[in-house]
């Protein structure tokens, strides 16, 4: 009985999510509205985050990507500067600062997220290439710092671009991209 209230309990909560972050994703004003409102409350008093936990990484997301930047500057001044021990709370902030519609934000994020060390650059180029966006400024930044990236994750070089070079060639948007994408990962090789 214990595992099937959990589990229902768990299906209710992913369902929510998956409602909410599609109802954003295609635009809908109420949805990027509530998202805005609770994003803004919590903006106005943190010691009280009543974002739903089931909805907070889409609220992060959306919230931030309706904003400009006074939302990503919170966001980023919470990730840096707060004492979070939350790895899910750490999940949604890196997630939701890779949604601003604002490229410039995009390469300071990735200029910051390469310059300290507490940063994946991993996370943040994989959560960046999933919007329109950021692929076009995650790509532009990943060919401008390639050896300067290479270096940072040397240790882990081989599986960082398995995984983020695969993402990028899948969204290619001209052969130009896709073959410039099959260079780097033949290199890779």
């Amino acid at each position: 009985m214990l595992l099937r209230t959990l589990l229902y309990y768990y299906f209710l909560s992913t369902g929510i999510d998956e409602i909410f972050k599609t109802a954003c994703f295609l635009g809908l004003k109420d949805c990027l509205d509530l998202a805005s409102e609770l994003y803004t409350k919590w903006m106005a008093n943190t010691s009280t985050n009543e974002i739903p936990h089931s909805i907070k990484g889409s609220v992060y997301c959306y919230g931030i990507a309706e904003g400009g930047e006074k939302e990503w500057d919170f966001a980023w001044n919470y990730y840096n500067e707060s004492d979070i021990e939350d790895h899910w709370e750490l999940a949604f902030l890196n997630h939701g600062l890779s949604c601003t519609k604002e490229p410039w934000l995009l390469y300071r994020y990735l200029k910051d997220s390469m310059n300290s060390g507490s940063h994946n650059m991993l996370d943040v180029l994989l959560h960046m290439v999933k919007n329109d966006i950021g692929r076009h400024v995650a790509w532009d930044f990943l060919k401008e710092n390639w050896h300067q990236i290479n270096d940072i994750n040397m240790k882990e070089s081989n599986h960082f671009y398995e995984m983020l070079l695969p993402d990028l060639g899948s969204k290619a948007t001209s052969e130009l991209q896709f073959q410039e994408v099959r260079l780097k990962y033949l290199c890779v090789l």
